[in-house]
């Protein structure tokens, strides 16, 4: 008889215990879940606040002041960037094929002063914008004379 009770009192121990570590487990994956969900919505905020320096100039038309000021804002991305990850997660603006944000000062002069001297101020549309498949990011941002 004593050895039934303390064959009990084992046993009701042991369910304790996988109850205390059910009820942790549960508890981790809940708080692991949570955490995992709100670094999620970091990165979605960071995201599209990086892409709006971009997707703002969807629906306006852009002097080439803008577009260069917009390059230059590329160029100093892609300057941060490891030069191994640059041709996956660089920035490139282009002007009807061209490359802006690799061009040098005196490049962009050049172009702000042909607009000048045609007295005229063209404006520009984005034809496209494309997104890197991993992270969501600008990838570029394409513009055609209007």
């Amino acid at each position: 008889m004593e050895n039934a009770s303390k064959a009990l009192i084992m046993a009701a121990g042991v369910l304790v215990a996988i109850m205390v570590i059910s009820i942790g487990t549960y508890i981790f994956s809940t708080f692991s879940e949570f955490a995992k969900n709100r670094e999620e919505e970091i990165f979605s905020y960071q995201r599209t606040e990086f892409n709006s320096q971009f997707t703002q100039y969807e629906a306006i038309s852009c002097t080439i002041y803008d577009i260069i000021s917009l390059a230059n804002y590329a160029k100093n991305y892609n300057e941060k960037l490891d030069p191994a990850d640059v041709g996956n997660l660089g920035i490139s603006v282009m002007i009807e094929g061209n490359h802006i944000e690799e061009l040098d000062a005196n490049a962009k002069n050049q172009l702000i002063t042909a607009d000048v001297v045609s007295n005229s101020i063209p404006t520009y549309r984005v034809e496209n914008i494309t997104y890197n498949s991993v992270t969501g990011l600008v990838k570029s941002i394409r513009f055609t004379k209007e």
